[in-house]
């Protein structure tokens, strides 16, 4: 008789496979339910707590919602609800870092960057100031907050699927989360604390240290927050960037092609997806605006309200924020011990400290030998005091005019920014910290990003004087003087692709090179399409991409340092002091010779990095190929998130010095970019329908909306979206409508 095992075995075997397929398809589902769950309301009725009446929102193709509410607080409310449904994890992570919490999602490589926002407090500086607004300004904040709160559900049940998989539940949004977004915003736009003590060390004559060295404490937090500003997928977006370079430009009525102004605003950041940027276009009785909004912040930073248009240009201020301090006992600061929560590791204890003139980063003992006490490193930085942004900001979009926008500006304390306006009237103008040196009559601008700057006047001619900085070159190449300026000319001058600063540098190291025999044809070729270089960097330029690798090994070469605390050691890690440094280094007088051995060796070693990378024959070298463009996600480097959150490399032109800015991690011959543009608008103020916007990704942040990366690859090619106002033509566009009712 036959034994019946096998059979068993058969019927187990498939009844385990059937348990286990049954459990992953409830296991599939409730990941499905989770992710569907939060998607964002775009069409039908819904009910939404505290709203007095009726609320329209309608999205256009590219889900902008427009919103039209009978009431400021209906408004503020509704658009919380929008704001949150498409980006609530993206604020919740800037609510985490401006209070140093990162840690507890991250785990240990946000720690510098946690110990560094508590020891400089931005969440309990919000805390205060929520404490002291206005009636209206307590009005927007709560209402926006409690339209962020009801779009999370009960409990939280409506979290995005970032919360569940890391297990995480949502603390409900206040109005101090709301000025805590903002002023990280601005840090976050405000290099000065990043970039001054390096520069100031790198100064012979200029403190703290004539040597070139940096305490070693300062220093020590300076690179952990380089590492993790450079380093990516994680923690990608949330570092205070050294690399951006927001700018603004105005072109008066007599210089453009309508007779009114034009305003163009680029908006550079850390590469990230999503966008850290929100388009809303906002209708109450008493406030209408159309731009981008910082998700978690209510108002509108850049964009127009029908009569007015407004953009800013992270410029930073002259002086530095650091400060040297030494106390006695009657100066000795408030200190406070602390604990970092980390994941997956021990709590780490921190000491915060608090003086009169700001918070004590770190202390600096003594040194041997040597008379005093402790010293220590204190930030001065505006932010960080009592204020009523909101208040401000919100008599800013108001604003009728140009004068009236920048009379308003001056009375925000934000540091860092410097405002332009236009109207349709025809004025224009700036305010902010940084001035024009020259006065001149209304139509003055202000550009800056990096090395593009001016003070010039863009109603007939470009100032003569204003030429030789190098990006702003560009516009006398794009822009004719004798013509006036089209959209078409705008979007072809944020095209531009042209570097000047580095074909120059390249022609400063040229004289080391010419004249030697060359045994490799690989290197007679490249030293032919480095002398014909024209600074072009478009994607399928072979000479840009040697040309670029050259002047990263001829950085290194040149810069080398191996003492960790000096400030050259930090420099080399920073874009824009690199190039400074490597252009001091080649115009020093006898630099020629005493650098031609660097030069040749960092010839060689390009030509042989390309070769590597890209084959034997130069003119098949591709600047695209290794100067990529990757949006990750913070989270997109952890396991489960790896690969499922991440988008595939955009090969892109430009670099650093081009107006199309695309900073990149140094370290060729792969080129990695680590910040760019993350939105751009141009607003004509003849016809404000005319005017144009992108995202560098989408309005959503939920992983499977298709409004995800809906933009990206439209803004990668440099395209724009009808940017709508009217409010006809916005229900005409095919979007969708959703009605909000008490």
């Amino acid at each position: 008789m036959p034994s019946p095992k096998p059979r068993i075995r058969i019927r187990f075997g498939c009844l385990t496979a059937l348990i286990a397929g049954a459990g992953l398809f409830l296991l599939c589902l409730n990941g499905y339910r989770a992710v569907i769950s939060s998607m964002p309301d775009r069409a039908g009725k819904i009910r939404l707590s505290g709203l007095a009446s009726e609320v329209r929102v309608t999205r256009d193709g590219f889900s902008v919602p427009a919103i039209d509410a009978s009431s400021r607080r209906d408004l503020f409310l509704a658009l919380g609800y929008v704001t949150a449904q498409d980006r609530l994890f993206q604020m919740e992570l800037s609510r985490r870092t401006a209070a140093g919490r990162l840690s507890e999602w991250l785990g240990p490589e946000a720690a510098a960057l946690d110990s560094l926002m508590r020891k400089i407090g931005l969440a309990d500086a919000a805390r205060h100031a929520a404490r002291s607004l206005s009636p209206e300004s307590a009005e927007i904040l709560d209402a926006y907050a409690a339209g962020v709160n009801a779009s999370a559900g009960p409990g939280g049940s409506r979290v995005p699927v970032e919360f569940r998989f890391m297990d995480a539940s949502f603390e409900p949004w206040t109005a101090a989360d709301c000025i805590s977004v903002l002023r990280l915003f601005a840090w976050q736009a405000d290099s000065r604390w990043l970039v001054e003590p390096v520069r100031q060390a790198l100064s012979p004559g200029m403190k703290p240290d004539r040597g070139g060295k940096i305490p070693a404490e300062l220093r020590d937090r300076l690179l952990a927050i380089l590492d993790a500003a450079v380093r990516k997928p994680e923690p990608a977006g949330l570092t205070p960037d050294p690399f951006t370079g927001t700018f603004g430009l105005a072109v008066s009525g007599p210089r453009s092609y309508s007779g009114r102004p034009l305003l163009i605003f680029v908006a550079n950041s850390a590469v990230q997806i999503p966008s850290p940027w929100y388009q809303a276009v906002l209708r109450c009785p008493d406030f209408e605006a159309s731009g981008f909004t910082v998700p978690g912040y209510p108002l509108v930073l850049a964009g127009h309200n029908g009569s007015t248009a407004w953009a800013f240009s992270a410029s930073g201020e002259k002086r530095s924020p650091w400060r040297p301090v030494s106390w006695d006992e009657s100066a000795n600061p408030v200190l406070k011990r602390d604990t970092l929560t980390v994941l997956n590791a021990a709590d780490i204890p921190i000491e915060t400290g608090r003086t009169p003139s700001g918070p004590l980063v770190c202390r600096i003992p003594a040194k041997p030998g040597t008379a005093g006490g402790m010293t220590g490193m204190v930030l001065e930085w505006a932010g960080l005091e009592p204020d009523d942004e909101t208040a401000v900001l919100l008599n800013m979009n108001r604003s009728a005019t140009a004068a009236e926008f920048l009379a308003k500006s001056a009375r925000l304390r934000l540091p860092g920014f410097s405002w332009i306006a236009a109207d349709t009237q025809g004025g224009a103008g700036i305010s902010g910290a940084v001035r024009p040196a020259s006065n001149r009559q209304e139509g003055t601008v202000w550009i800056t990003a990096g090395d593009f700057r001016c003070d010039g006047i863009l109603d007939r001619a470009i100032p003569a004087d204003s030429r030789s900085l190098p990006r702003f070159s560009r516009l006398s190449a794009v822009w004719p003087d004798s013509q006036p300026v089209s959209i078409s000319d705008c979007r072809r001058l944020l095209a531009d692709a042209v570097s000047v600063r580095s074909s120059h540098l390249v022609r400063l190291a040229l004289p080391a090179l010419t004249g030697l025999q060359r045994s490799d044809s690989a290197e007679a070729a490249g030293l032919r399409l480095l002398s014909a270089w024209d600074g072009g960097t478009r994607t399928g330029s072979p000479a840009a991409a040697l040309a670029e690798t050259f002047l990263d090994r001829l950085c290194s070469n040149l810069i080398q340092d191996g003492s960790a605390p000096s400030a050259a050691g930090l420099a080399v890690r920073i874009p824009s002091l690199r190039l400074d440094m490597l252009q001091d280094s080649l115009t020093k007088p006898g630099a020629a010779k005493t650098h031609a051995e660097a030069v040749r060796k960092s010839f060689a070693d390009a030509v042989s990095a390309m070769k590597e990378k890209q084959g034997a024959d130069p003119e098949a070298w591709n600047w695209g190929s290794v100067h990529e463009l990757r949006f990750d996600h913070p989270l997109g480097g952890r396991w489960p998130f790896r690969g499922f959150f991440r988008t595939d490399p955009f090969p892109m032109g430009g670099s650093q010095t081009t107006v199309e800015s695309w900073p990149h991690r140094p370290g060729g011959p792969q080129f990695h970019i680590v910040s760019g543009p993350s939105a751009r608008f141009i607003i004509d103020l003849s016809d404000f329908d005319r005017s144009v916007s992108c995202l560098s990704t989408g309005q959503s942040g939920q992983v499977m909306d298709l409004h995800y990366r809906d933009q990206m690859n439209l803004f990668t090619a440099g395209g724009f979206r009808q940017d709508l106002w009217d409010r006809d033509k916005i229900e005409r566009s095919g979007g969708s409508v959703l009605r909000m009712e008490p």
